[in-house]
């Protein structure tokens, strides 16, 4: 069994991927469409299915990789196209991508500096002691800061990230209490 004929094979068989169909929705009629794929390509309908399966995930990931390719600004670069991307684009419009969410705000960036930093630099994101509570337009200006440096750090890689905070650990350590 061929990837090209599989993929023929059901794109003749609307009921295995057109949603808005009934029949879609009739679990017997899409076991017999199966059937019937697996016996003109002589392999079993659960081999049919798995390769199918692998098949119609890779081509939702290709789309997507190309969408974030064009939607970046990265510029004109020179890619490899997935070699079925073509024949699989009567899935274009019967298959739909997921919303996906975050529940990190915009401008959240307490993930990004290390939390000890922040304790020591930025007290007004935690509960405050008595004695912490002075001066706090140092505390504004050391906190606006710290997050100046937020876009910095998101531009490294996580190695680089990791190396630049346990850096920045270390001048603060050093400064507080010598070397």
């Amino acid at each position: 069994m061929s990837d090209e004929s599989l993929i023929t094979a059901v794109s003749e068989c609307p009921v295995l991927y057109d949603l808005t169909l009934k029949a879609y929705h009739d679990q017997t009629k899409r076991n017999q469409a199966w059937r019937d794929i697996s016996a003109m390509l002589g392999v079993t309908a659960e081999v049919s299915r798995k390769k199918w399966k692998y098949l119609r995930d890779k081509y939702l990931r290709e789309r997507k990789a190309e969408r974030d390719r064009k939607k970046s600004g990265a510029g004109a670069t020179s890619f490899k196209r997935w070699k079925y991307m073509v024949i699989m684009g009567f899935l274009g419009r019967h298959v739909k991508e997921r919303v996906t969410s975050s529940n990190m705000e915009q401008g959240d960036y307490s993930q990004e500096i290390a939390p000890e930093i922040l304790a020591l630099l930025a007290p007004s994101m935690f509960p405050q002691r008595e004695k912490e509570k002075e001066n706090t337009l140092a505390v504004d200006e050391d906190e606006h800061f710290m997050l100046s440096l937020v876009p910095s750090l998101r531009r490294l890689s996580t190695q680089r990230r990791a190396q630049a905070r346990m850096r920045m650990q270390q001048v603060l350590y050093d400064v507080e209490f010598g070397e």
